[in-house]
């Protein structure tokens, strides 16, 4: 489909799709949910009077950052699910017969499968906090009630400042420290997007296995630099490659999804 792109299709394509996986995905979310509130009690213990405690400062704070883990790791692997829903050949010609360009398709699903996961980790960190709050109250507890979500807030917000927090008088290595650490999300992240557009089956192993092997490089390249480059440089230009390869990594995949045909109820890229 030809013309300008259009924020309204990319909108309608996403409220398609969302209709489509919706019932699967929040019966999905509840389990995790509910498996992550029974990891939460993992902390649980007696304060000697008999009473249940679970939301020391220090339990409130290990969740938190158990579950900024699991957001941040739902924003990297998010975008290996750019085919979710498109398991059944019928589904896959409804996807190619929907009236939107291929950039609006492509748009479509990469923000489903990057917002839209993340949404749905934060909705199961909730119900895992609902369910939390719920047992706290019921059992009892020396500490009072305490939110997952205000601890998972509180982690991340320390998170953030940490990386962009200056030292004083050295505001640029505070600065190039938090721009890698983007940049190396943004690469990491495009490495699951296009692995698995270009790889029928297999593709979020080759994405890990090229992860690892992109850090060690990372690592073995900073380690080759002569001492008298300093942090702050070796940052810039650690992110400069990484911004660099994630563009690369973006464009290729855009192009391998822009030319996926369908041919037997299979994807083929020509």
């Amino acid at each position: 489909m030809g013309g300008r792109f259009s924020f309204r299709r990319v909108a309608l394509l996403l409220r398609s799709d969302a209709e489509c996986v919706c019932p699967a995905l929040l019966k999905v979310t509840l389990g995790a949910g509910f498996f992550l509130f029974l990891y939460f009690l993992a902390t649980y213990g007696y304060d000697g009077s008999g009473i249940i405690s679970v939301t020391t400062d220090a339990a409130m704070r290990w969740k938190g950052s158990v579950s900024k883990g699991c957001l941040v790791l739902a924003m990297v692997f998010g975008p290996s699910f750019v085919y979710a829903g498109m398991a059944r050949p019928d589904a896959r010609l409804a996807f190619m017969m929907r009236p939107a360009s291929a950039a609006e398709k492509f748009v479509g699903r990469l923000l489903l499968s990057t917002v839209g996961v993340s949404a749905l980790v934060l909705l199961a960190v909730a119900v895992a906090d609902l369910l939390h709050l719920g047992f706290s109250l019921a059992a009892g507890t020396s500490d009072g009630l305490r939110s997952v979500m205000a601890s998972l807030a509180r982690e991340t917000a320390g998170s953030v400042s940490d990386i962009f927090r200056p030292a004083p008088h050295d505001w640029p290595a505070a600065l190039a420290h938090g721009l890698n650490a983007v940049a190396g999300l943004l690469f990491f992240q495009s490495l699951y997007l296009l692995c698995p557009l270009l790889l029928a089956r297999g593709g979020f192993v080759v994405a890990t296995f090229s992860a690892v092997v992109c850090r060690a490089v990372f690592v073995a390249l900073r380690h080759c630099l002569p001492d008298t480059v300093s942090q702050s440089a070796c940052d810039f230009m650690c992110m400069a490659l990484g911004l660099l390869l994630a563009v690369a990594n973006y464009a290729v995949a855009y192009r391998s999804f822009r030319r996926m045909q369908l041919v037997n109820g299979k994807w083929f890229n020509i």
